[in-house]
């Protein structure tokens, strides 16, 4: 197992965060799968929810009734497939 942190300068754009030029520090950790003495797997989690504040992206939870990604808020859920 690794843990690291990462600093950097946001140059270009990030998802659809456009470049901001703000230097973003952010951690992880990678873990290894170790067989003889060759890795043959590799689990890679980061803290990306730090990275995006820091690049001053609003994060709001979703309006209660809406389905993820629906652009109406206030639409009814679909009905429950048979």
């Amino acid at each position: 197992m690794l843990r690291w942190t990462a600093t950097g300068t946001q140059r270009g754009a990030f998802g659809p965060i456009p470049p901001t030029g703000r230097v973003v520090t952010y951690a992880g950790v990678h873990v290894f799968t170790v067989e003889g003495e060759q890795i043959t797997d590799l689990w890679s989690l980061n803290d990306t929810f730090a990275k995006v504040i820091q690049l001053g992206a609003e994060i709001r939870p979703p309006c209660p009734g809406a389905e993820f990604g629906s652009a109406e808020p206030d639409a009814e859920p679909p009905p429950p497939s048979a």
